[in-house]
């Protein structure tokens, strides 16, 4: 965000950060990385098994031999575009962590690749493999029966305009009917950005339309930062395939995976919904009517300390940005007022109470309602 900013102002962001990372990593141990692995060895397909066998060390050593041979960003983009696209990686923060390192590596030099690529990949290794769990299952059992290969294949029509249906499918409680949606959108030639359209606009209405009194449902394990995922993790998604394959259209079968778990996420956001009642929409007043002017005045605010704990302040800052993208590429402020109303609403920045209460339903045999 240092851009938004001139002369001594840049300081804003940067000491957010810094402060940001000390508050979290300060007095950990120094992990130091493996030698790197013979050249040889090194190359996406040995990289992929590594971190699917949860191959630490193999893995760092793999990316530091293609790193030290003089491997680029452009080249070691794919090694991480497969491995978020295996699983559905951590709520969806292995594609965003990814994008993330190498936009930061775009601006503070390739010479860091080797520290800030080395240490993502613990987060990619030990990541949770989300559609491995029981709540994933019907959706992971409707994506197995697909042909990727043949929707990858299907070129995109630029005057598909069925965008509103998949919407409401998203918007639903069917926790299968947004595959069949998005197949028959693919089908019809929607093409890989506006799926990732219907996912944005969806993920904002439901922010637009959050029952902010769940917040205190302890009972529930689920509030705003879930919701704000289905954004990021879109905007991440858009960023991978843009990166494999520019602005052309097409994809390839990794990266329609990845999309594809974008689109659980969004229907997965309605959950506290599905036995709760859906909100009233409150879109607050637009921060101004152009659309890039006001993505910049909402990175401005995330960073003016508007909330306490630094784990919702991250999440104001990646939120804002991937909204202000989105906005300009939906021609809509509907991300931006999303993301405004999250960060100027009441919420949960303290989790110790909620812990509590969720670890003694757990004890006592009561599990989370989805």
């Amino acid at each position: 965000m240092v851009e938004l900013y001139d002369g001594d102002e840049r300081a804003l962001p940067i000491v957010q950060a810094i402060a940001g990372i000390a508050e979290v990593e300060r007095h950990r141990p120094v992990n130091e990385p493996p030698a790197p692995a013979s050249a040889s060895e090194a190359d996406l397909g040995s990289f992929r098994r590594a971190v699917e066998g949860e191959e630490l060390v193999r893995a760092q050593a793999l990316l530091r031999a293609a790193i030290a041979r003089g491997d680029s960003a452009e080249q070691l983009i794919p090694w991480f575009s497969a491995v978020v696209s295996d699983h559905h990686l951590s709520y969806g923060h292995g594609a965003i962590y990814s994008q993330k390192a190498f936009q930061l590596l775009a601006m503070i030099g390739w010479a860091h690749a080797d520290l800030v690529l080395t240490n993502l990949v613990p987060t990619l290794v030990y990541g949770t493999r989300e559609d491995k769990l029981p709540y994933m299952r019907p959706f992971v059992k409707a994506l197995a029966a697909l042909d990727l290969d043949e929707l990858t294949a299907i070129e995109p029509d630029p005057s598909w305009d069925g965008a509103a249906d998949v919407v409401d499918v998203l918007l639903g409680g069917d926790r299968t009917a947004p595959v069949d949606a998005v197949v028959a959108a693919l089908r019809a030639g929607a093409g890989v950005d506006r799926v990732l359209d219907c996912v944005v606009e969806a993920v904002s209405i439901r922010m637009l339309r959050y029952d902010t009194t769940g917040e205190r449902v302890f009972d529930d394990d689920f509030g705003w930062l879930d919701i704000t995922h289905g954004l990021t993790y879109a905007n991440a998604a858009r960023w991978h395939h843009r990166q494999a394959v520019g602005a052309g259209g097409g994809t390839t079968t990794d990266l329609l995976r990845l999309v594809m778990f974008t689109v659980f996420q969004a229907n997965w956001t309605g959950r506290h919904e599905w036995h709760t009642s859906v909100g009233e929409l409150e879109r607050p007043d637009p921060l101004d009517a152009d659309l890039t002017v006001a993505g910049e005045r909402l990175q401005r605010e995330s960073l003016l300390d508007g909330t306490s704990a630094f784990i919702v302040a991250a999440h104001a800052v990646k939120t804002s940005r991937a909204a202000a993208h989105e906005a300009v590429r939906l021609g809509s402020s509907l991300p931006l007022d999303a993301t405004l109303r999250f960060m100027r609403a009441p919420k949960l920045e303290r989790f110790v109470a909620a812990t509590v209460a969720r670890s003694i339903d757990f004890l006592n045999g009561r599990i989370q309602r989805d």
